[in-house]
């Protein structure tokens, strides 16, 4: 019985992932991502922010100064902001969120029925 029931589960949860997988700002998330991947001045700088980011977090651990770190990081979301591709990206990827958030809300809200 219980092998069942996790298997319907993963039946439904796998149905759930198809269902975002199939919903537009899912689709138009990774064609802008593709594109992203392709392009190599979006990637090198993407690059640069994540290292800079671990660093950042790595001195800040440390109890140590950032600032310098931290201009770096600025000046390099600011050349990143200034992409058309990069700016949709980032605001593609915001709206699949908000997908994601209101599917948690509408599980949530189910299992609290349910529970509750």
């Amino acid at each position: 019985m219980e092998k069942f029931v996790n298997n319907s589960i993963l039946e439904k949860v796998n149905d759930i992932i198809s269902m975002i997988q199939n919903v537009d700002e899912y689709r138009d998330y990774m064609l802008l991502y593709e594109k992203m991947r392709k392009n190599q001045k979006i990637s090198d700088l993407v690059q640069r922010v994540k290292t800079l980011q671990k660093e950042i977090v790595k001195k800040e651990s440390l109890q140590q100064s950032t600032a310098d770190l931290e201009k770096s990081y600025q000046l390099l979301m600011d050349q990143l902001n200034r992409i058309p591709l990069y700016i949709e990206f980032v605001e593609k990827q915001e709206e699949l969120n908000n997908v994601y958030q209101n599917l948690k809300r509408e599980i949530d809200r189910y299992f609290y029925q349910l529970l509750n």
